[in-house]
């Protein structure tokens, strides 16, 4: 039930193996920002894997600069894939 979340906190996503999510990736945490003219995106936390199913995951968040929402995105921290 928890909506919002923080540095240390463990928490579970809806992506998975299926996804390519595995045990050890770290992920940044971001907020889309929109106007008519462009779009950009912030990171303001990380998570890392701990434990991984086809269909969802265990991550430790590991760095939040604010609170984490439920619906909050998340993305490769090597690269711009979304998930």
């Amino acid at each position: 039930g928890a909506e919002m979340f923080g540095d240390s906190t463990v928490a579970f996503i809806n992506k998975g193996t299926e996804d390519g999510v595995q045990v050890g990736q770290a992920y940044a945490v971001y907020e889309e920002y929109s106007t008519d003219v462009m779009s950009d995106k912030v990171d303001f936390g990380s998570l890392l894997v701990l434990h991984a199913e086809p269909t969802n995951a265990t991550v430790l968040i590991t760095r939040s600069d604010r609170t984490i929402r439920a619906a909050g995105k998340f993305r490769s921290a090597s690269s711009s894939q979304h998930l």
